[in-house]
């Protein structure tokens, strides 16, 4: 039989494709901050044990990511990053980049969340019923309400050494608002001038009292 060569043809690398499949949703200031990848070839099937980068692609306020940057997909050719950001801003995005590919998230916002003292304790007797009351919202323009977190309180400036008393924790509710009434029984047991309460939600932020 006769043959013969043919000319020189080049066969190209397939390419990969990372797709978003857990975006990023809105949250507060070093909150975490879920995203997920699928990195698949150029047939759709999934590429596993490949290395996948994710960084800050618009960053409003100059906000750092923290978090596991880098991780490898499994064998369905899926990575999932826990993250968090460190300062307020609208519209940031994350980059995931790996084998060739790279996928960038929809704008999502960081807040950082605003706490107001509403309602001032007034002078009272001691061993007398304190009554406070603060609305938390999320910072942003205008504010939205932020419910079902529970708000702490302490004694700020203490003149004269006492001890408060009741109960210390009350969760927003639905507008926002964490209120101290006579049912929480918030008492201080010496009589002072100057006293001031201090009211927040763990070490993210804290408001005193006039």
């Amino acid at each position: 039989f006769t043959a013969n060569t043919t000319g020189q043809f080049t066969i190209t690398p397939g390419t990969n494709q990372l797709a978003l499949t857990t975006a990023p949703a809105s949250t507060q200031i070093n909150q975490n901050i879920v995203v997920s990848y699928l990195l698949t070839n150029n047939t759709n099937l999934p590429v596993p044990n490949k290395a996948v980068t994710v960084a800050l692609g618009n960053n409003p306020s100059g906000g750092t990511l923290a978090g596991t940057l880098t991780g490898n997909t499994n064998t369905n050719g899926v990575v999932s990053f826990t993250l968090q950001i460190d300062k307020a801003g609208a519209a940031y995005t994350i980059i995931g980049t790996g084998a060739g590919a790279s996928a960038t998230s929809p704008g999502f916002n960081v807040t950082e969340p605003t706490l107001t003292v509403t309602t001032q304790p007034v002078n009272v007797q001691a061993n007398s019923n304190i009554i406070v009351g603060v609305t938390l919202t999320d910072g942003l323009t205008p504010p939205n309400p932020i419910a079902n977190t529970a708000v702490n309180v302490i004694i700020d400036v203490n003149p004269s050494g006492g001890v408060l008393s009741g109960t210390k924790t009350v969760v927003t509710d639905a507008n926002g608002v964490a209120s101290f009434t006579a049912a929480q029984g918030l008492q201080i047991d010496k009589a002072g001038v100057g006293y001031k309460l201090r009211l927040g939600i763990g070490a993210l932020l804290s408001q005193s009292t006039q």
